[in-house]
């Protein structure tokens, strides 16, 4: 010091350099700490008993989402994470375990339980867990040693927590009944519990703690046994949701004993949806499916909230990567007030404003994920009001409305002016609290403004009602079992909601150490509360179009021939249906109209004639056929009332054969999202395309009227050409002859079981038969099948045996109609003579007519 500068001079630098030192060595040393000392303030005036930290890997119905204690913390390059508890040099099972932004295990320390070291990490006692841990390089001075980590990547570091017991511990040794929060506590070894515990993050100069940078995403506590209000869990905690707002959360004398306690934006779902209700179990079984884990990452719709011991720090980033499931994570964002915008309905087939009674789809884009509300009103008072829930992600959402009214009925048919409501709530947290016996004060939760002090609101809500029953008791109602009044406080509505500080309460606040009965025993009741956004809404019309559309066919003749003419007449008619009481169907356009003619019936120019016999103004598009299909088809615009008439005239051909029982078909089928009594099928997924489906899977009893077959029988027709001619006109005894008959079928149809008879005169001697197809015997030639057009050729030698004119005659016969039977018959002559004497000839076959 230099001893020339005045008195005054010296006496000011003095005090400089002591308030530097008193700010550095004291006043830094229990500045802050994140972790047990937090929850347990000094004081007379705080109330409540000790909970301890359960770390174990051991899920239960207590623990149903058991971790090791798990926290994370966000610190920045060049700062210092310091990391301690109470189990630390009691056991060598006790552990700290910190991970770095990659999730790799970086400090896996272990206090030696005496000697060198034996006192770092470890909190010795309630006196040190209140002077909070010594600032990294201090050795001396109230507080403790902690395990020190300089970091050198920004990013979420994780925590965890061993006790004496190990991983897997269960034991519960340690906590002392009746103990007060503030009392002296003492560690025990083989427990699962651990008494104190803390996370801290000082700046890069080492000089002091930072506040709000670690937290939890749930906390697995221990109490001591006892129902009293002032000896039960009253730890308070910060809620940052992922949206941006907070909360200030103060148990406020709650006990269960062995209880787990986290914060969510869905409580409790089915199918992801939450139910807004209290389940009546906790056990890890049936909690699955119907609570997200908070040890699990965040969807895009499913955040655990994150609790921080104290206000979350003003630097922290919005998100962060690190050793955090998923490996990034939101942090501090902007509060952000939930919007709704681009509201609109369409049915399920894809119609926008008209609605079927397999419901409709409402589009509508969010700003952020939440629960949203819908209501669809009438306007005039046509139909009771419906509303719909569900959770919403940011962006674009869809939700299903089945096309029922608040009464559960499906609206009639009828043009309705409606008005479409949506909206989203946001800040939206639930409490689940599993096995949490009593809750005699009900937890105090105050959503915070943005200067992060003022409360904005204290309203809870929630719905107990399924949590009735115990084993061995009919009903929660001994001294411990009172249950919340009203059991459901879902139904209040802001801002007729009712205060948390004493809003959801169960159980009594009674002295006594038994809780085995209390109304939360082994029980997951939920606690919630939101904001709402603003009412984004629309005003439209609602366009409910039922109709029965019917096909009937007739013909004009029942069975056919290759070459004959066919005329068909389909009717269509959007007709009244004697299911509907008012007698009213609604008017249709573009329903697709089919009618699929049989193969071999081609239809004749300008032999398509519709007209429209009702006086409603019906239009149809002219009919167009599809010869891949065989097919004709329209769309229809049909008035409530009217009937469309098809004629359709055509020339059958032989190619009817290969079906000759075939049958034509008409159909109908609904306009998307119209509902058709007799032909809707149910599946909201699934537009009509396909009659057929339409019909078999609508609850019609097995009567459709929009597909309408008719049977037809082609009769095939053949024309079977005989020709027979002889080698020689004339020849002697004893000498042969010739004949070559030849069978042709020229059509139009295919012949089958064809033969050809020809038995010889006497005066000839058959001798030998040369069929080209088929056999012959004993006179007759079993040719077979002949195609259209094909032929068969058989050359027969016969010996004269007698004098005189022999004419030799063949038959053809098949199994078809024959068009012109004369042309089957066929006969050549031969003139026998005396031996020596015949001259001879080629003798033509004639034909008989």
């Amino acid at each position: 010091m230099d001893n020339c500068k005045p008195l005054r001079q010296r006496n000011k630098l003095f005090l400089h350099v002591l308030t530097i030192f008193i700010l550095s060595f004291f006043g830094s040393q229990s500045a802050y700490a994140d972790g047990s000392k937090d929850l347990y303030p000094t004081g007379s005036s705080n109330l409540g008993a000790r909970a301890w930290l359960r770390v174990s890997t051991t899920a239960n119905e207590n623990y149903p989402f058991a971790n090791l204690g798990t926290h994370y913390v966000y610190a920045k390059a060049g700062e210092t994470i310091a990391i301690a508890s109470s189990a630390q040099g009691i056991s060598n099972s006790a552990r700290l375990r910190l991970y770095n932004t990659s999730n790799a295990l970086i400090v896996d320390h272990q206090t030696p339980t005496s000697g060198t070291g034996s006192n770092v990490g470890k909190i010795a006692s309630r006196a040190e867990e209140v002077a909070g841990p010594r600032l990294p390089g201090v050795t001396t001075g109230s507080g403790y040693t902690a395990v020190y980590h300089t970091v050198t990547v920004t990013g979420i570091y994780k925590v965890e927590f061993v006790s004496t017991g190990g991983e897997t511990s269960t034991g519960t040794g340690g906590p002392t009944a009746n103990r007060s929060h503030d009392d002296l506590w003492s560690q025990n070894s083989n427990t699962s519990l651990i008494a104190a515990w803390d996370v801290s993050v000082a700046n890069a100069a080492k000089t002091q703690w930072i506040p709000g940078r670690a937290f939890a995403m749930a906390h697995n506590l221990f109490i001591t046994s006892n129902a009293s209000s002032d000896l039960g869990y009253h730890g308070k905690v910060k809620i940052l949701t992922n949206d941006g707002y907070l909360y200030n959360v103060n148990n406020n004398g709650s006990n269960g004993i062995a209880f787990t306690f986290f914060v969510n934006n869905k409580g409790f779902y089915e199918n992801n949806i939450p139910v807004y209700k209290s389940l009546d179990e906790s056990t890890v079984a049936f909690l699955t499916g119907k609570v997200h884990n908070p040890n699990s990452a965040d969807t895009n719709s499913d955040f655990t909230q994150k609790i921080f011991y104290t206000l979350p720090n003003t630097d922290l980033p919005t998100s962060a990567s690190g050793a955090f499931p998923g490996g990034n994570t939101w942090l501090l964002n902007n509060r952000i007030p939930p919007t709704v915008s681009n509201v609109s309905i369409q049915g399920v087939d894809g119609t926008v404003g008209q609605v079927s009674n397999k419901g409709g789809d409402i589009h509508f884009t969010t700003n952020l994920s939440g629960t949203y509300t819908i209501e669809i009103k009438s306007t005039n008072n046509s139909f009771p009001s419906r509303k719909l829930t569900g959770t919403a992600i940011a962006g674009a959402n869809t939700k299903f409305w089945d096309g029922k009214d608040g009464a559960g009925m499906s609206l009639p048919k009828g043009n309705f002016p409606a008005e479409i409501k949506v909206v989203l709530q946001g800040a939206e947290v639930h409490f689940p609290f599993f096995d949490m016996e009593v809750n005699p004060n009900g937890t105090i939760i105050q959503l915070l403004k943005s200067d992060r002090t003022t409360v904005e609101s204290d309203i809870v809500y929630w719905n107990d009602s399924p949590v009735t029953t115990i084993t061995g008791n009919a009903e929660r109602s001994n001294s411990y079992g009172s249950k919340p009044n009203p059991l459901d406080g879902s139904q209040f509505i802001i801002p007729q909601g009712t205060s948390s500080n004493g809003g959801h309460t169960w159980g009594k606040s009674l002295g006594g150490n038994s809780l085995s009965y209390a109304f939360g025993n082994r029980r997951s009741i939920d606690t919630w509360t939101f904001i709402t956004g603003d009412e984004e809404k629309i005003q439209t019309n609602i366009d409910v179009k039922i109709t029965d559309l019917s096909v009937t066919v007739s013909q004009s003749k029942n069975s056919v021939k290759a070459g004959e003419e066919l005329t068909y007449t389909v009717v269509v008619k959007n007709s009244f249906h004697p299911n509907d009481p008012a007698q009213n169907v609604s008017a249709v356009q573009g329903a697709p109209f089919g009618f699929t003619v049989p193969v071999g019936f081609v239809p004749k120019a300008n032999g398509i004639t519709f007209t429209a016999t009702s006086s409603c103004g019906s239009q149809a598009t002219a009919l167009a056929f599809n010869t891949s299909e065989n097919k004709y088809k329209s769309t229809l615009n049909m008035g409530a009332g009217c009937v469309i008439t098809y004629t359709m005239t055509g020339t059958i051909t032989a190619a009817m054969s290969a079906n000759p029982t075939g049958s034509a078909e008409a159909t109908i089928l609904r306009p998307n999202d119209v509902t058709d009594y007799d032909a809707t099928n149910p599946d909201v997924n699934t537009p009509p395309t396909d009659p057929h489906y339409e019909c078999d899977e609508a609850d019609n009893g097995g009567v459709c009227n929009n597909i309408k077959p008719i049977g037809l029988t082609y009769i095939p027709t053949v024309d079977l050409v005989v020709t027979k001619t002889a080698n020689n006109a004339q020849v002697a005894i004893n000498e042969d002859v010739i004949f070559t008959i030849t069978v042709k079928n020229i059509g139009p149809d295919g012949a089958t079981n064809v033969s050809v008879t020809d038995a010889l005169p006497a005066g000839l001697t058959f001798k030998l038969a040369s069929p080209s197809i088929g056999t012959f015997a004993s006179g007759v030639w079993s040719v077979g099948s002949l195609a259209k057009d094909a032929s068969a050729t058989l050359t027969m030698t016969a010996t004269a045996t007698t004098e005189g004119t022999k004419t030799n005659t063949a038959v053809a016969t098949s199994s078809q109609e024959e068009l012109t039977p004369l042309d089957n018959t066929a006969s050549a002559s031969v003139v026998i003579c005396k031996a020596g004497s015949a001259q001879v000839g080629l003798s033509s076959g004639t034909l008989k007519n």
